[in-house]
């Protein structure tokens, strides 16, 4: 029947159609203001919370292992998150990091805290984008969270006429801190153990410096493009679907073809082929083909030589030289 076992695709919420709907227009509402000025998102900072875990459990991928084919698969036990974590609230806007502050211990993100983080933003803002300051032009981009829509805010905000920039709920694939900067902040972080809260907060400052400004600005970059990739879907949630669809028209593309057409990075295809048990392998370049009579010669002499070292020890009285062409023009590599 030409049927196939797939696992379902967690998602942070099963949408109904009023809410894809409200997603499609604000993608589309979005798209419409960049288009009418297109230096939109230079202005925009948005920001939004995140546990950071003092040991947080390794990715799959990076705790995947090379073996040997006779080798068994390597075990390991089954690891869980700590409970030494420290929420992080960070800002940023396509130049970089603008604000950013850690909840101390005994407090909660409740209205009253989110509204000193406000302040310190505005203030953060005055002292590192003076020019957004100066014209008051600049925009909030947050999530719908109770503290963040709490009446306490928004008043504040009113009465500094901050201009905010709209956020449908359940979307944190269109929220730049969830689909961008806390998944390239903890990354590195995870499987390291970090004692002590002080630790977790030095190692996530010197996270958050590592990332480069030209990232920051492909970070808006792709946002854009995930409000076109929301319409595209009808509103529902779109990473992932796009690739399983391409491979059931062509499977066997590889994944730089998917990178290529699909616009989506390679790491990005690479665990999701992961996740779904599909993992293509390219072959690796050798010098010669060998044949059955030079696998056997090579085992032989290393056989040779190694029995010679144990008795020797003559390997540091070999000379060793050989010849290469040297090219005053030598072509570029090309892909084939």
């Amino acid at each position: 029947m030409g049927m196939r076992r797939v696992a379902a695709k967690f998602v942070p919420k099963l949408l109904n159609c009023d809410q894809k709907q409200h997603r499609m227009n604000i993608a589309n509402e979005m798209l419409d203001s960049v288009r009418d000025d297109p230096n939109l998102l230079q202005r925009v900072i948005t920001g939004d919370e995140a546990w950071v875990y003092g040991y947080d459990v390794e990715t799959k991928a990076q705790s995947s292992q090379w073996k040997l084919p006779h080798e068994p698969r390597p075990k390991k036990a089954r690891q869980v998150r700590s409970n030494v974590k420290v929420l992080l609230t960070v800002f940023f806007d396509c130049r970089g990091v603008v604000h950013h502050k850690f909840l101390p211990q005994g407090r909660t993100v409740n209205k009253e805290y989110y509204l000193q983080v406000m302040r310190n933003l505005r203030e953060a803002i005055r002292q590192k984008l003076p020019d957004l300051w100066k014209n008051k032009n600049w925009l909030l981009h947050h999530d719908k969270a109770p503290a963040h829509t709490s009446l306490l805010v928004r008043d504040f905000l009113a009465k500094n006429n901050t201009l905010m920039m709209p956020q449908p709920p359940y979307s944190p694939d269109l929220a730049p801190c969830d689909f961008f900067l806390f998944p390239k902040l903890k990354r590195p972080m995870k499987g390291r153990r970090y004692a002590t809260l002080d630790e977790i907060k030095t190692a996530s400052k010197e996270e958050l410096k590592k990332i480069l400004k030209m990232i920051f600005l492909k970070c808006f970059e792709d946002w854009k493009n995930r409000w076109h990739k929301c319409i595209i879907s009808h509103g529902d949630y779109f990473e992932g679907d796009k690739i399983e669809a391409r491979l059931d028209e062509d499977p066997t593309q590889t994944q730089k073809e998917l990178t290529k057409t699909l616009g989506v990075t390679q790491p990005a295809i690479f665990y999701h082929l992961k996740e779904i048990g599909i993992i293509r392998k390219v072959g690796n370049w050798v010098p010669y083909e060998l044949k059955p009579r030079d696998f056997e010669r090579r085992f032989f002499t290393c056989e040779q030589l190694l029995q010679r070292q144990k008795r020797k020890g003559f390997l540091n009285r070999i000379v060793t030289d050989d010849e290469k062409w040297v090219h005053y023009d030598y072509p570029k590599h090309q892909a084939m």
